[in-house]
């Protein structure tokens, strides 16, 4: 999917979605997280700004108007990518989620105990985005 970015944010309803069997992100095709529960799909959401846009909350990269946005899938993999380009800039954004454990797990331990995140990567592809 590709679009420009001067469309509203709640006027689209694409998201991709990230993972890892006991959470989930849902991630709008501009890069915004709007929708995350960590660290259990029961547990009450960090991001809901698809649920209410003033004050479920967000995590967004911005840039301005100029730059065209496309996102797809890594593939053969549930890590997302979301790139902008101007023509001469681009950069991208790699989002996935990851489980860290803490030092003071034991190997075998349940992993439950383990700290669920959202890992993302900004990446500088062409030129110089500002």
């Amino acid at each position: 999917m590709s679009k420009k970015n001067d469309a509203k944010h709640s006027d689209s309803l694409n998201f991709g979605i990230i993972g890892n069997c006991k959470s989930a992100a849902l991630i709008n095709e501009d890069s915004s997280i709007d929708w995350c529960c960590l660290p259990q799909f029961d547990s009450p959401s960090v991001f809901g700004k698809i649920l209410d846009e003033n004050i479920g909350g967000q995590f967004k990269i911005s840039c301005d108007e100029n730059y065209a946005i496309s996102q797809f899938y890594i593939e053969n993999t549930g890590i997302l990518c979301t790139r902008f380009s101007n023509g001469d800039d681009a950069f991208e954004v790699i989002e996935g989620h990851d489980a860290v454990r803490p030092n003071t797990v034991e190997q075998g331990d349940d992993q439950d105990r383990c700290r669920w995140q959202i890992a993302a990567q900004h990446n500088c592809c062409t030129g110089n985005p500002g």
